[in-house]
Order: C-alpha cells, then structure tokens, then sequence
C-alpha cells in the first residue's frame, strides 16, 4: 500500500519543487489570484465526493492494472527507482578487484541484508501497456506486435505506415 502512494508523492515534489520550471507558473497563478479578495470570497470552497469503501482501501482504481503480473512490475519498478543506485554501488564495490576481501565482501553482505532482490533493474520485465504481455513489445510504444499492428492499421499510431513497395 505504501508502495503505490509514493508515485504520486514523487511527482507532487518534483513539481512543486522550487527549482522546477512549473512551480514559477503555479505561483504566478496563485499570485494572480490572491491579488482579487472579492474573487476568492465569492467562490464557494469545492466538496470532495465520498470515496467508496473499495476505493479508500486502494487509492487507485482496481482496473488500473490488466493482471497481477503487470501490478508486480510496477512494484518492481518503483523499488528500482528508490534503491537501484544504492545497489548498482554497492556491485561495484563487491566486483572491484582492487579492493580488499573485507571491503568487498561488507559490500556484498550489506546488499544481501539490506536491499530487496526487487531493486536490481535485471529484474525487470517489458512489458506490453495494454495487454501485459511479456515478449515481443515494440520499444518505442510499448505495445506487443499485436496490439501494434491493430493500432498502425486503423491509424492510431503517430508516424506508423503500412509497408508499400
């Protein structure tokens, strides 16, 4: 659970980062609007909708994903995201024949304790984004070639043609 909250967590503090390109416009809207007080005074604060029990337990929908397996992916890839570097350094050391044995093997020991196998980007899968099919994903729109061919052959796909020669 706490898992598929942190995405949302990431993007919120990446664009309200005040280094960020969009946090200038955000505050130049705010700042915009906080120079009319009659304006804010007469807008009626908005009412949340209340969540269904089934909602609140997931804070996504439950159709987000097409099977368990891409669900697992997604996981996988947000453990990467967080501990990937960690990992990749800590194999550098472990492989570095420089190194003395006790350095190596306090890098290989602190990797086995302390990170989930889930962070090494090995692990990895992918996949397609429509029917989650592991093999034969064309890369650039990660869809498998059926999925590819059924889009490319009513025109839903940008700069896709069918071979003509």
């Amino acid at each position: 659970m706490q898992l598929l909250r942190r995405p949302i967590k990431m993007i919120s503090e990446t664009f309200l980062n005040k280094s960020h390109r969009l946090y200038a416009s955000v505050a130049a809207k705010s700042a915009a609007t906080t120079t009319t007080p009659a304006a804010t005074e007469a807008a009626p604060p908005k009412k949340k909708r209340p969540l269904e029990p089934a909602q609140e337990e997931h804070p996504y929908r439950l159709d987000r994903w097409t099977d368990w397996r891409m669900k697992k992916d997604y996981g996988r890839r947000q453990c990467v995201i967080k501990l990937g570097r960690k990992r990749s350094m800590l194999m550098t050391l472990h492989q570095n024949n420089i190194l003395p044995v006790e350095i190596r093997e306090l890098a290989k020991q602190e990797m086995e304790d302390d990170l989930p196998r889930d962070s090494d980007h090995n692990r990895l899968t992918r996949r397609c984004a429509i029917t989650s099919r592991p093999r034969a994903t064309v890369e650039p729109w990660r869809v498998s070639r059926f999925i590819f061919r059924h889009l490319a052959d009513y025109n839903k796909l940008s700069g896709v043609q069918r071979a003509i020669w």
